[in-house]
């Protein structure tokens, strides 16, 4: 886990203007590993997952697996579920292809499945009357692919290609309210990096698209989004102590972000 302080604009879009947090996953070494988890807990939750990775010459691989279950938990005994009822599996492989020194990457698969349902105790355990009718449902339903491919030019630069598509199928109940929505989303980045001994570069171009569908009655949270975009950063180290970093990036949206009325200026 890799945090970055400050504005990463330039590389990263406008949702890193004060900083991000980089999620860095393990990759296979020429050792296998085989890691198991088994977690218990008093307020009724279990969980279990394991992991494995091994590489050979040309390929390598990681799996991860869990399933995660909590059980309605109602500490203050009220009737009420403080935390829900919960399910939860995933899987996540992925291969990785080493083609030779130059050319290298990766590409796998995610898949999320989740059932929560909290309120009424006697709701959740299957025993609702007229009194007893109060519940929140979420299921959750996500799959997502990753690609990556590195080429090094010399020891100096290479460039970078990765792309990622993700699904998701959400349904939110409660008495009285239903909600359901599909939404469908597209990363794909092509990037230029040059490490030198004083200067590194970095100048790329990438596409994001994001399509949501609800179902009625809520019809009208459906949105279509695409942001294509191109940055270019430098990063000048002048001496040992101090470096010059700089950057500009152009973004365009579509549709356009609308403008405020002159009313809605004035209020």
């Amino acid at each position: 886990m890799e945090f970055i302080k400050g504005s990463n604009s330039t590389l990263y879009g406008g949702g890193a203007i004060a900083g991000l947090v980089n999620l860095i996953s393990k990759i296979p070494e020429k050792e296998p590993e085989i890691t198991f988890l088994l977690n218990q807990t008093t307020a009724k939750g279990t969980d279990a997952s394991g992991f494995y990775s091994r590489k050979w010459k040309h390929l390598g691989t990681t799996i991860f697996g869990s399933y995660n279950y909590n059980g309605a938990f109602d500490p203050a005994g009220n009737g009420f579920s403080a935390i829900p009822k919960t399910n939860r599996f995933t899987i996540n492989p992925k291969i990785f292809f080493y083609l030779d020194e130059k050319n290298l990457g990766w590409f796998g698969v995610n898949t999320t499945y989740e059932n929560r349902i909290g309120g009424d105790m006697q709701v959740i355990s299957g025993d609702a009357d007229h009194v007893h009718q109060y519940f929140e449902r979420n299921k959750t339903f996500r799959f997502s692919t990753q690609l990556s491919f590195t080429h090094k030019i010399d020891e100096e630069s290479k460039l970078n290609f990765k792309n990622t598509i993700g699904y998701l199928d959400r349904q939110l109940g409660e008495p009285g309210f239903d909600f359901k929505g599909k939404q469908l989303s597209f990363f794909s980045e092509l990037n230029y990096l040059r490490n030198g001994e004083k200067a590194s570069w970095v100048a790329g171009a990438n596409l994001v698209s994001d399509h949501f569908t609800a179902q009625p009655p809520q019809s009208g949270l459906s949105y279509d989004q695409t942001t294509l975009g191109a940055f270019l950063q430098n990063t000048y180290k002048a001496t040992n102590w101090f470096s010059i970093e700089s950057g500009i990036r152009l973004d365009d949206n579509t549709p356009a972000p609308s403008k405020p009325s002159r009313r809605a200026l004035k209020k």
